[in-house]
This record gives C-alpha cells, sequence and structure tokens, in this order.
C-alpha cells in the first residue's frame, strides 16, 4: 500500500496535470465507462446546442420538449446534466425515459430542483422537493415562482430515520449531515428532519419516482421509509456516496442488503443488473437505480 501511495505521487510530480488528470479519471470510472464519457460528450453538446436553439437566458433546454427558466445562479449547477458532463447527462436521460409513466416524485436531497423541474414538465405531475438548506430552500421557490407551469412543492426538510433534529454543517451550496459523536463547532447547526413514511402520510401521498441524493446519509433516508418501499414499488434513484457512507457506521454491502430487503434490485445508469455490487461501487460516487421490476 505505501508502495503504491509512492508511486502515485510521483506519478503526480513528474506528469502534466492534465495527463494526471486524464489517467485518474480512468481509473475513477473504469476503462470502458470513462471511454463511453468521452465518445459521448461531443454528441451531447451538439444536442444541447441544438436543443438551446432560439433559446436565451433565463431559458435552459433540460431535455427535449422541457424548457426551464433558471436562477443565472442555478444555471452553472444545471448545465452538467444537459451537457458539461456526459455521466450526469446519460443520468438525466435515464430519470427522464423510466419517469415517463410516473406522476408523484418524492425528491429527497433536492438542491435547486433540476429533477423536479424536469419531471414536472408534463401535465397531472408533482414533484415535493425536499432540502434542508436555506438557499437551497429559496432557489426552489424561485423556480417554482417562475415556472408557474411545473407543479413544484419545495419544502426546508432533511429527511432520516427518526423524527426531531439533525446536525449538519455546510459543504460547498449543500448541506451534509454530521454523525452523531461529531464534536458541535460555529459551523454546524440543526435542522428539522422527519421520515419518508412520516411525510407522505402527512402529505397525503404515494411516491411511484423517489430520488436520493444525501451525501452519505443514504441508509438513514431508505430505513425511514420501510412502510413505503415494503408495501409499494416505486422506483428509486439513488446516488450513493461510497467514500462518506463509513462516517455514518454504514458500508456498501449494507446498504445493498437493506435495498434488497424491500424486494428490489439494482441496475446502472444503462439498465444493467448490478451483479457484483462490491466491484461496482468500489471507493468512488456512484448512480444507481433500484427497481423492483426489470428495466
Amino acid at each position: 500500500m505505501m508502495r503504491f501511495s509512492f508511486i502515485r505521487s510521483l506519478i503526480k510530480n513528474i506528469l502534466p496535470k492534465p495527463i494526471v488528470h486524464f489517467i485518474g479519471m480512468f481509473l475513477y470510472r473504469g476503462f470502458r465507462p470513462q471511454l463511453r464519457y468521452l465518445i459521448n460528450a461531443p454528441i451531447y453538446k451538439r444536442r444541447f446546442q441544438k436543443l438551446m436553439n432560439g433559446l436565451s437566458e433565463p431559458q435552459i433546454a433540460i431535455y427535449p420538449r422541457v424548457v426551464l427558466d433558471v436562477h443565472p445562479d442555478a444555471r452553472k449547477t444545471f448545465e452538467p446534466f444537459t451537457h458539461q458532463d456526459a455521466e450526469l447527462v446519460e443520468e438525466m436521460d435515464a430519470f427522464m425515459k423510466l419517469t415517463a409513466d410516473k406522476y408523484c416524485l418524492l425528491d429527497i436531497g433536492a438542491h435547486y430542483g433540476i429533477f423536479s423541474l424536469a419531471f414536472t414538465g408534463r401535465p397531472h405531475s408533482v414533484a415535493f422537493a425536499l432540502d434542508p438548506s436555506s438557499s437551497a430552500y429559496e432557489m426552489l421557490r424561485y423556480h417554482q415562482k417562475v415556472n408557474p407551469d411545473h407543479n413544484l412543492k419545495p419544502f426546508l426538510l432533511a429527511l432520516g430515520d427518526s423524527e426531531g433534529k439533525l446536525r449538519m454543517q455546510s459543504s460547498w451550496t449543500y448541506l451534509v449531515a454530521l454523525p452523531l459523536n461529531t464534536p458541535t463547532n460555529e459551523d454546524s447547526f440543526e435542522v428539522q428532519i422527519t421520515t419518508i413514511d412520516n411525510f407522505i402520510e402527512q402529505q397525503g401521498i404515494v411516491p411511484d419516482a423517489i430520488k436520493i441524493d444525501v451525501e452519505g446519509f443514504e441508509i438513514n433516508v431508505l430505513k425511514g421509509g420501510s412502510n413505503l418501499l415494503t408495501q409499494n414499488d416505486p422506483i428509486i434513484f439513488l446516488e450513493v456516496h461510497t467514500p462518506i457512507l463509513s462516517k455514518f457506521g454504514n458500508s456498501v454491502q449494507e446498504l445493498v442488503e437493506l435495498i434488497s430487503s424491500y424486494g428490489y434490485s439494482l441496475y446502472d445508469g444503462r439498465g444493467n443488473l448490478i451483479k457484483k455490487p462490491s466491484q461496482f461501487f468500489g471507493h468512488a460516487i456512484r448512480r444507481v437505480i433500484c427497481s423492483k421490476n426489470s428495466l
């Protein structure tokens, strides 16, 4: 391990940064996914340019026939899903295709609301967008106001496996949960937290689609939805922050076992069944689709 670290450090110091980054992305994503990324990147860029034809800021085309008005500060967080990052474009494409017949989205860790806004681009759909960050919540309210045809319902709220308060800390424009034994500091603060099951009961809804992006708090959120996920079959779009799971005393194996206990199987963004989870997740952030039905 020490020899590997030494070699890695040596390579970083000798090779130019662009080459180090190029090699690093192959190691991070894997050879085939990164190769596909490089091939698709210019394709997605041309598609975006075509979709943007005739549009101007503050408008942005998220997907064919889905045009939004967005805040200037949100645009830079939306554009990776439109053309800048091929992996995120594929995630959005899969989300739109697999939710085409869905009508109620529970967007947990909604941030500025790109998935909720994309989801509600068709009639009779509704998205409940939850985020514990006050700045994200205000951005959600702004997007709700400037996109009146999109049935977006923002909530300043965190979800987990219990009711009460959760200590969180800012990380860029996000809030990240802190483990229970983390010492209190001036950069952390408490937010209101509830569970999926309690929230949907209070709102009188049964979502048929769920998106979760909670920076390592995934298992806690999923545990809080045991009733919904056992008794129903909403499709789940889950971002797994593998490197952070251990901070909460969790692991990829526990995550997979929990999802499986609800009757779900895991698929990658291209709809392929994940047969070897430990190999698939590795030590990277991975985006998966959880479904009780074959994709």
